[in-house]
């Protein structure tokens, strides 16, 4: 930026009106200030794109904001427009104020800019924030002298739901001698962290395990070998189903299956 002037010095000549070499002069030096009028609007441009991770702790410093003025005599102060806030969760549907009050979640220092956490953020709420922030110069001589950025606000996913089983059990029946491969049923689970892959497996008694088979990418359940009513009325198992989360997080339920009879003894 071009340094302005504000001081200027003159040197100014006077002639009288007498001929030729009987002509007399005189020199005097002016000096002139230019005197700064408040009347420049605060520079202050959009503050781009930055992340944080969700459950960031209260007080951390997320980033710091830094207005100039080309005003000698400005004076800057910051504060949210809570009213242009925006907020959408990971489908990218605005939120409701009520859902997300931006003024709750963030605190900005009015005289050094600073931004910091002010309510842990949970993805699972909202992914995406956009923050209008006001730069004023407070000691306009021209009235309100305000400028406004934007600042976009990703929040990164952390690993801290459990699985949840859809159903709190899961209660099956097939007939007893059904063939090897026969689908008895399927357990699902959902994980509202992003981007996580679900492994089921089956926990309980190694003879009762050897009877069925469960597909540990899609949860479905089949016969592995033949089930015999007179031996097993009732499967009892546990599903364990568990994220690709570092450290994984996981959730158990149980599995019930009913071996049916079918006349197959004389």
């Amino acid at each position: 930026m071009q340094t302005r002037r504000t001081a200027y010095v003159l040197s100014v000549m006077a002639l009288d009106g007498a001929p030729g070499n009987q002509q007399r002069h005189a020199y005097s030096t002016v000096n002139i200030t230019v005197m700064d009028i408040n009347n420049k609007l605060p520079i202050f441009p959009d503050q781009g794109r930055i992340s944080i991770m969700e459950n960031t702790m209260v007080g951390t410093l997320i980033t710091r904001f830094n207005a100039s003025d080309l005003d000698s005599t400005a004076i800057i102060r910051y504060a949210l427009d809570a009213n242009l806030c925006e907020a959408k969760n990971e489908r990218g549907i605005p939120l409701k104020p009520i859902d997300f009050n931006c003024s709750a979640y963030f605190l900005l220092d009015q005289f050094d800019g600073t931004l910091r956490v002010a309510k842990v953020i949970d993805r699972e709420v909202a992914e995406i924030i956009k923050l209008v922030i006001r730069a004023e110069d407070v000691a306009s001589d021209t009235g309100p002298q305000i400028a406004t950025a934007n600042l976009v606000i990703d929040v990164e996913d952390a690993n801290d739901n459990n699985p949840k089983f859809r159903e709190p059990y899961y209660k099956f029946s097939i007939t007893e001698n059904s063939k090897s491969g026969t689908l008895v049923g399927s357990v699902t689970a959902d994980d509202l962290d992003k981007n996580r892959t679900i492994t089921y497996v089956l926990e309980g008694y190694p003879e009762t395990l050897k009877l069925i088979h469960l597909d540990n990418t899609t949860g479905d359940v089949f016969v592995f070998n033949k089930i015999d009513h007179e031996v097993y009325n009732w499967l009892n198992m546990t599903v364990k189903a568990t994220d690709s989360g570092v450290p994984p997080r996981y959730s158990r339920t149980e599995m019930y299956v009913q071996v049916l009879d079918e006349n197959d003894n004389n």
